[in-house]
């Protein structure tokens, strides 16, 4: 029998039964992984799937992609009670979510950022006066850029990387940390400031931290 398969974009792993046991339910890395579950011959599949590319395009190197057709993973969809599709859910570290939100690539993004960004903290008065290793993004918005989550996601193994990231948002917190541009990024460590004026992107945010607090940083990022 011959499948078509819905996303053909090299930014999104094709996957059966064995690769997905295999690279997404026990994989050691740290990188999670977002995978769509669709058939070629569903028509909200199809309406979704350029929508997913997009966000696979935009996450490359942050969150991997993967699309599975469900006559091809029978199993797994029954496993994970799949009803309806499509149907998307993250893997990382033995934790799954379920997506449930617009089917668009801001919606992915958004989602993905959240998730990654879960435990993020906020800075307030307390860190001033703190000497230890911390990344602070200085902002108005809610919610953290997806590169900024991504980042914390990457190191946030304090007992690893000795590293705490957070958020400081409101004008007194600010204020405390003498009004630095917003938004910005900036390293603390050793009493000492130094505001990350690198590229927008994941990539060189990760090399500036790893850089900047001596940190021998293996890209997760291989291929399959």
């Amino acid at each position: 029998m011959i499948y078509f398969f819905l996303v053909c974009s090299l930014s999104v792993f094709q996957l059966d039964e064995n690769s997905f046991k295999q690279y997404v339910l026990h994989s050691d890395k740290s990188i999670p992984w977002f995978v769509m579950f669709g058939s070629s011959n569903c028509p909200a599949c199809v309406q979704s799937a350029p929508e997913f590319e997009s966000a696979s395009n935009n996450a490359r190197g942050i969150v991997r992609f993967g699309y599975a057709d469900t006559k091809l993973t029978p199993n797994i969809a029954t496993e994970l009670g799949i009803r309806a599709i499509p149907a998307f859910f993250i893997f990382s570290k033995g934790s799954i979510q379920e997506f449930t939100g617009a089917r668009t690539s801001g919606g992915f993004m958004n989602f993905i950022s959240e998730y990654i960004g879960d435990g993020l903290e906020e800075a307030d008065e307390s860190w001033i006066d703190q000497n230890d290793n911390r990344v602070i993004l200085f902002t108005r918005r809610f919610k953290p850029p997806v590169m900024f989550s991504a980042a914390y996601n990457t190191f946030k193994d304090h007992e690893k990387y000795g590293i705490t990231f957070g958020m400081a948002r409101d004008s007194d917190t600010l204020e405390l940390f003498d009004n630095p541009p917003v938004p910005s990024i900036w390293f603390f460590k050793d009493g000492e400031k130094v505001q990350y004026k690198g590229q927008n992107n994941f990539y060189s945010l990760i090399d500036a931290i790893s850089a900047h607090y001596g940190i021998e940083f293996e890209d997760q990022e291989d291929e399959l």
